[in-house]
């Protein structure tokens, strides 16, 4: 008749039969080791600086009202740009504001004009509705203009809001 065997022995042997090999005990730790290694060299550093766009260094908001730009032009003796066309700007322009003058240079030619703007003050772009100016103010941040703001509903909004206009006005 066989031995009985214990039920400590057989559980012996259970635990035995999952006990890795010696040279396994060190490989798989050694693995894990080496791709964790891997991940942080080559995961970005959660420090790293990013440089902005220049597009969005502006301290100017991307996009003011009317009155802000009036106010800005009359006392803060911005630079107010005027993108449409020669023609818009005969027809009904911003007058002169003491010293302070409009300056008339089409969105089509802004960048070989681009030595005609100040760099040192604030610039206010206008155009006829808004989106030409939009357009302008890009152009002027990314050629490195560090102060440019666009008119919200150019002078369409401008005359709506009886600021000072003056032209020819056809009837």
């Amino acid at each position: 008749m066989p031995a009985k065997r214990s039920p400590e022995s057989s559980a012996r042997k259970k635990r035995s039969s999952f006990v890795l090999p010696l040279w396994l005990r060190w490989v798989i730790p050694a693995v894990l080791l080496i791709i964790a290694v891997l991940v942080l060299a080559f995961a970005p550093a959660r420090t790293k600086t990013v440089q902005p766009d220049k597009a969005s260094s502006s301290p100017l908001p991307a996009v003011i009202s009317v009155n802000r730009a009036y106010v800005m032009y009359r006392d803060e003796n911005a630079f107010l740009l005027d993108v449409r066309s020669p023609q818009e700007f005969e027809i009904a322009h911003i007058p002169p504001s003491g010293s302070n003058h409009v300056v008339n240079i089409p969105l089509e030619e802004l960048f070989s004009r681009l030595d005609e703007i100040p760099s040192d003050r604030d610039i206010v772009v206008i155009c006829a509705s808004g989106r030409r100016s939009e357009q302008a103010r890009d152009i002027l941040l990314k050629a490195g203009f560090p102060r440019v703001t666009s008119v919200s509903g150019g002078m369409q909004a401008w005359i709506e809001n009886n600021l000072p206009v003056e032209g020819t006005f056809p009837n």
